[in-house]
């Protein structure tokens, strides 16, 4: 689904490490959007939740399992600036 939404760049670090770089696509949101869906509607289920929630609490609650840091670790995806 990354490789759909977005432009994958990795720059070598060091000869065990890189950096992995994702932009988002011009087009990217449109192509996923359904799979995108699905998935989130999925994990939701699965947590037990209802997909009645209205957007509010939907967002409510994704703040209370988003973890709160500052730093990115490998497989996170963390806001921009």
């Amino acid at each position: 689904m990354f490789k759909d939404w977005c432009e994958i760049e990795e720059t070598p670090h060091t000869p065990r490490k890189a950096l992995v770089t994702l932009s988002e696509r011009d087009d990217g949101r449109a192509v996923i959007e359904q799979e995108l869906a699905e998935r989130v509607r999925s994990h939701y289920d699965g947590a037990g939740c209802s997909m009645s929630l209205s957007q509010a609490a939907a967002a409510s609650l994704r703040s209370l399992i988003s973890p709160m840091i500052c730093c990115a670790a490998a497989g996170m995806l963390v806001p921009g600036p």
